[in-house]
């Protein structure tokens, strides 16, 4: 199947070969392993994509203790929409 992927041309190697769609990205903010720079500069080659920093979290931001990423995650891929991320602002701190 990769095969069949576009070639890169000029400087962006994902120019062109990234698809129309809408996209969420997500971070968490205390991710040792994608830095929040890292997560924005992926949303800036989407067109429609929409970006999602879960405080006090790491890597998998989907499994905050209150449920509310994997919320909007779900909520996103059955919409297609960003909506409300209120929720974000309950979740609590590492270790509290």
């Amino acid at each position: 199947m990769c095969l069949r992927w576009p070639a890169p041309t000029g400087d962006d190697p994902l120019a062109g070969a990234l698809p129309d769609v809408p996209v969420r990205i997500a971070n968490g903010d205390l991710d040792a392993n994608t830095p929040l720079s890292s997560a924005r500069a992926l949303a800036r080659s989407f067109p429609r994509a929409t970006m999602l920093t879960v405080p006090n979290v790491g890597h998998a931001p989907e499994t905050d203790p209150s449920g509310c990423a994997l919320r909007i995650y779900r909520r996103f891929l059955r919409t297609h929409a960003a909506g409300s991320t209120a929720c974000l602002r309950k979740i609590p701190p590492p270790g509290g």
